[in-house]
């Protein structure tokens, strides 16, 4: 008798979990993503504006165009990271000619506050005059480069950020030809 008793109750405890058990039944909503801004793992960007670059040596002239930067990366901390990054300032020059300093860098990019962040590069450069009517490219110069950027994220999601910068680099081709740089860009950046 008292085994028939305890009967109904082990049937409500028995189908109380199984009910618990089922997905979607009784569970808790997960939680929230943090506030704010996250950066972590991948990095990547690009950032488009205006820049002018020229020379140091003596009748030398600048030039001014379309000016460009992709970087690709890593967070090692939630405020720095490590990437390779490229940029280029292009001008027209004629007919089917353009003129371009190429630079790719090796480079540390630190947020030193939430939304302002610096970075410090160093790598190659490249200055060269393309010719598509007659079809021929002279890459005339290769030298060491330098490149500082300064940055304030205007705009900020969870993983995107837009950004306002302004990049300057020095490149030396020889003892006597240095070509410096310098741009305004609006980024672009996941994290």
């Amino acid at each position: 008798m008292k085994k028939i008793a305890w009967f109904p109750l082990a049937v409500v405890l028995g189908l109380s979990s199984v009910a618990a058990a089922q997905p979607g039944y009784y569970q808790q909503p997960p939680p929230p993503r943090p506030p704010g801004l996250y950066r972590g793992g991948l990095v990547l960007g690009f950032a488009l504006g205006g820049g002018r670059a020229g020379a140091s040596c003596n009748g030398c002239d600048s030039y001014g165009g379309l000016a460009g930067e992709f970087h690709i990366g890593g967070m090692v901390t939630p405020q720095l990271a490590i990437e390779g990054d490229f940029s280029t300032i292009v001008r027209s020059v004629g007919y089917d000619q353009t003129l371009s300093l190429n630079t790719g860098y090796v480079a540390a990019q630190l947020w030193a506050a939430p939304i302002f962040w610096i970075k410090g590069g160093i790598g190659l450069g490249f200055l060269s005059f393309d010719d598509y009517w007659n079809a021929y490219s002279i890459q005339s110069h290769t030298g060491g480069s330098l490149m500082f950027a300064l940055g304030v994220e205007v705009l900020q999601s969870y993983n995107f950020a837009l950004d306002v910068q302004l990049r300057v680099s020095g490149t030396r081709f020889d003892e006597n030809n240095t070509v410096n740089s310098v741009a305004i860009m609006v980024g672009a950046n996941w994290y």
